[in-house]
């Protein structure tokens, strides 16, 4: 057994002395320290850098300052690439849930460059969809500044078989589907009140822009989970508008509408209009709208609102829900952007020897409609003059505040009434934007004549015998 030796020899064993080789456990525990170490280091400069930026992430920026940077970044977007969705649906429970959808599909790209001429290109799709049946619209436009524009309709709503020359405004459709129009503000200048709208329009976009600036619009309700869009991370927010702020626009936008039809709101009803407002937001709750923003570089990549309203809310006696839906997508940002004009096009103006003469006759239908209807409640105030004067010769436009107003509604369309009455006799009579006349006298004969009711002249009180019912 010489060969078998004490395992020991040659080892120092004197006290303090380091000659014993580390434990392999000692070896695991400096490893596993190291590791740890570093990860912590990794994990760390990973949160600050936001490569991965969890909730809860302690480098991650305030939210509110997030939101800021990215309304201040975006405001620094010249060019830009989107896509769009609006839509609004109502449906009816009396109806098995069948009601109205429309739905506004858009996709393009703007260039702010030049802020004097922006321009754009885009397509776009308009489907109405009830009852069933669904109608489509879709085309494309481009915008070279604000007296160069151009649009195309490619897809028109389905036209009944009975008819054989379809057409869209009058317009034959065959002549303008798929081609380019070139449209310009001269061209607008000619659509009586297109130009009073714009103007009213730009107006109101500065309104929104001074009541926005004054106070914030938003605040951060809620911080969700990071996100990646186009592989990009995102954070992720939930904003609620300031309901103040939607209560002043609205305002704004009643009053823009009041100035269109040339009426101004009083001090009451601008309290009143306030008043309900306030009412129907409390109504339908938080108005929650979800963004995306670039953690790179704070642009915002989505925008997305969703609500659903009851109908009772807007009306007592209404069932079922309206729903209002929006969500839009950006990229691209200030990427090159060309949008030139098609080569191939039909001037605007070549089209308005069709198109106005039939808007404007559509137009003057409707007020003569309004004439007929108001020479026709002009007769049941006669009828009321008789029974409180016994007889007819008090009976004028300006017996009451009723005749009165039914006297200027007809000049307001366009008309001129005439009113000829004794004790036991009248005759009204008005002139009709297609050049006829509408007549009533008390012996009950009524219609529309073509020559000017000369028998109605105070002396006789008689309309034309050819009237035409």
């Amino acid at each position: 057994m010489d060969e078998l030796k004490n395992t020991t020899e040659g080892y120092q064993t004197t006290p303090g002395s380091f000659s014993t080789p580390p434990s392999s456990v000692g070896l695991i525990v400096k490893i596993a320290i190291g590791t740890v170490v570093v990860g912590l280091i990794g994990t760390g400069i990973a949160l600050d850098a936001k490569i991965w930026d969890p909730s809860w992430n302690p480098f991650r920026e305030n939210a509110e300052k997030n939101v800021e940077k990215m309304i201040d970044r975006m405001m620094e977007v010249k060019t830009m690439h989107s896509d769009m969705e609006v839509g609004i649906e109502m449906t009816d429970k009396d109806i098995n849930g069948d009601g109205l959808k429309l739905i506004v599909f858009s996709k393009g790209d703007s260039n702010s460059t030049d802020a004097e001429n922006p321009k754009s290109s885009g397509d776009f799709n308009i489907v109405v969809a009830t009852g069933g049946i669904e109608f489509n619209l879709a085309g494309q436009e481009k915008t070279l500044n604000e007296n160069e524009s151009y649009f195309k309709i490619d897809t028109i709503p389905m036209i009944p078989d009975f008819v054989d020359t379809p057409t869209l405004f009058g317009i034959d459709i065959d002549e303008i589907q798929g081609k380019w129009i070139k449209s310009g503000q001269d061209d607008s200048s000619q659509m009586g009140d297109i130009d009073e709208l714009m103007e009213l329009s730009e107006n109101f976009q500065e309104k929104i822009k001074e009541i926005i600036g004054k106070e914030k619009a938003y605040y951060v309700k809620e911080t969700l989970n990071s996100e990646k869009i186009g592989g990009q991370s995102m954070y992720h927010y939930v904003l609620s508008p300031n309901k103040e702020i939607i209560n002043e626009i609205f305002l704004e936008y009643v009053e823009m509408m009041f100035g269109y039809s040339g009426e101004t709101l009083s001090l009451d009803e601008k309290q009143e209009a306030e008043k309900d407002t306030n009412k129907f937001l409390e109504k339908i709750g938080d108005i929650d709208v979800e963004a995306w923003i670039g953690k790179r570089d704070n642009y915002l990549y989505r925008i997305k609102f969703e609500k659903e309203i009851n109908a009772e809310m807007i009306d007592e006696d209404a069932q079922g829900k309206l729903i209002v839906k929006f969500d839009m997508n950006m990229s691209d940002f200030n990427k090159p952007v060309m949008v030139e004009a098609p080569t191939d096009f039909i001037e605007f103006n070549d089209l308005l020897g069709y198109y106005v003469p039939i808007l404007n006759k559509a137009k003057e239908a409707a007020q003569d409609a309004r004439i007929v209807s108001a020479v026709s409640q002009l007769r049941t105030e006669a009828a009321l003059v008789d029974a409180f004067e016994d007889g007819y010769g008090s009976f004028e436009c300006a017996y009451s505040d009723d005749t009165k107003a039914l006297c200027d509604d007809i000049v307001n369309q366009g008309g001129n009434v005439t009113i000829y009455s004794n004790t036991n006799e009248y005759c009204i009579y008005s002139v009709l934007n297609d050049g006829n006349y509408y007549c009533i006298d008390s012996t009950g004969t009524i219609g529309t004549t073509t020559s000017k009711p000369i028998a109605c002249n105070g002396t006789t009180f008689l309309c034309p015998s050819d009237l035409i019912r």
